[in-house]
């Protein structure tokens, strides 16, 4: 184990009871981590996470709306749209 890249967080308060130590080196606590692609926070507040996940989301939409927008097929039609191939999806699927 890596003590120097090695945090302790501990969930509903900012401050950790006891100190941690490993190889005499002790290990450093924090309020908030990222892991596996999700902020995890000491007091489970999930707004940030949200908040992210949501701004993401908006920035794929819009951008594959700008896409659709742009592209064309040879005979001059636009891209099919999403909806459109949605509903295809679903029809094959029942």
């Amino acid at each position: 184990m890596n003590a120097d890249k090695t945090k302790t967080m501990v969930f509903g308060d900012k401050q950790i009871s006891s100190i941690i130590c490993t190889d005499g080196i002790e290990l450093e606590n924090v309020e908030k981590f990222i892991y596996l692609e999700s902020n995890m926070t000491y007091d489970l507040d999930c707004s940030k996470e949200i908040a992210i996940r949501i701004a993401k989301a908006m920035a794929n939409l819009k951008a594959l709306d700008k896409i659709r927008k742009s592209k064309s097929d040879h005979s001059g039609n636009k891209a099919q749209h999403p909806e459109n191939m949605c509903v295809q999806y679903n029809a094959v699927r029942l």
